[in-house]
């Protein structure tokens, strides 16, 4: 049997935690492992790895209340120097003597200073992220430092391995490119959008008035869901708003932002923009919501707007792809425009907002050409990018290496 010890960033409901835990699951259920998790910030999944077997939480908090409290109190613990927490990653690794060691970002360098390499150890790097996150959330020399710490490295797509090769230097024969995945909830034929196969959580059905003013009028909906900040575009939100306002016309929308949560510093400053556009009719920002109640809102979208500037592989498009609902998106912002190239998705030039907006017209307005799109899409996400397809490669590199 061998012991993984997985090292998760955060434990925030987010691509690389939500990976890494779909990723547990699946190995607990066809190999025999045992898992320890070691999650460096707290947050929304940490019970559901503890359902996994053991799980150390660097400054667990109560997850009922704000994130920025959980933050205040780490800030004060560094501040009193009454804890360091590579030193408390690397005591755990002692303790718990892992055979294999899976590092779930690249940001994890900072984590590792004081880490002695076990040759008997295997350890290995699964990068989600893009140059731009790495310096804002990293440095080059402690990426670099964590590179040369790992034996393999998993790269999530082709643009993220030439990051590797041509800033990093790393050798591609240290790599392995291994799409994220997504797991079905249930066989879907045909890209079935009928709003009755998910029904939203009880006790959030109040944030979704507008959505259900719009459909019963047959308004065009679409958008996108993920945290309001400058690399997933959020900036450019209100533009393509006042684009579209422009290219419709007369016609209808709603444009819905889910992961904007009321009160907050983004959707304050988004509130002012559409305030002064006159367009707060066209615009639903809602916050983070389970994820049966964000498939339910994503359902309802007639193009899912992809803004980001850099996105590796957003999971987001396989959700809207499993369900037969096609993505716009900008070139050289990640993996996403490659699919355009199979007619998976609609790409346009990089940070274009009226080529976007035009892009996302034609589709809210051409329901032939969005489910033949859609239908390509569904037809690549189950076909290539499930958990039963893509666990088993990284399983490999696990335990084989590249």
């Amino acid at each position: 049997m061998k012991k993984i010890l997985f090292v998760s960033n955060e434990a925030a409901r987010t691509g690389a935690p939500a990976i890494m835990l779909g990723f547990i699951k699946w190995l607990s259920a066809h190999h025999e492992i045992e898992s320890i998790c070691v999650l460096m910030r707290d947050g929304a999944l940490r019970e559901e790895f503890e359902l996994l077997g053991r799980t150390y939480t660097w400054i667990p908090t109560d997850l009922n209340k704000p994130e920025r409290i959980h933050k205040r109190l780490a800030k004060v613990i560094m501040n009193k120097g009454q804890a360091d927490p590579g030193i408390w990653l690397t005591k755990i690794i002692e303790r718990e003597k892992p055979d294999i060691i899976y590092l779930s970002t690249l940001v994890l360098g900072k984590y590792l200073q004081q880490l002695s390499k076990n040759p008997n150890q295997r350890i290995i790097t699964h990068v989600h992220e893009l140059l731009p996150s790495l310096r804002q959330l990293s440095n080059d020399q402690l990426v670099s430092c964590q590179l040369q710490y790992s034996d393999a490295v998993i790269a999530c797509a082709r643009c993220v391995s030439e990051m590797l090769i041509n800033t990093y230097h790393l050798p591609p024969s240290k790599i392995k490119i291994i799409p994220e995945y997504i797991v079905p909830e249930k066989p879907l034929h045909g890209g079935d959008r009928s709003s009755n196969s998910l029904t939203p959580s009880t006790n959030e059905r109040t944030l979704l008035n507008k959505l259900h003013q719009a459909i019963d009028l047959g308004i065009p909906i679409f958008g996108i869901g993920g945290n309001p900040i400058h690399r997933k575009g959020f900036d450019l939100f209100p533009l393509l708003i006042k684009e579209c306002k422009t290219q419709f016309a007369d016609t209808p929308f709603l444009a819905v932002w889910i992961g904007c949560g009321d009160g907050s510093e983004p959707q304050v400053a988004l509130e002012w923009d559409l305030s002064h556009l006159g367009m707060n009719n066209e615009v639903a920002l809602i916050p983070s919501v389970s994820m049966p109640t964000f498939r339910w809102i994503v359902r309802q979208f007639r193009v899912l707007t992809l803004l980001s500037r850099e996105d590796p592989f957003p999971l987001v498009v396989l959700e809207a792809g499993l369900m037969g609902i096609p993505t716009v998106c900008f070139e050289d912002s990640g993996a996403i425009p490659e699919f355009a190239a199979e007619g998976q998705c609609v790409s346009v030039n990089y940070l274009d907002i009226p080529a976007f907006a035009a892009a996302v017209k034609r589709l809210c307005l051409d329901p032939a050409e969005a489910t033949k799109i859609g239908e390509q899409c569904r037809q690549k996400v189950m076909g290539d990018l499930t958990l039963e397809k893509v666990a088993p490669l990284v399983a490999d590199v696990l335990f084989n290496g590249i």
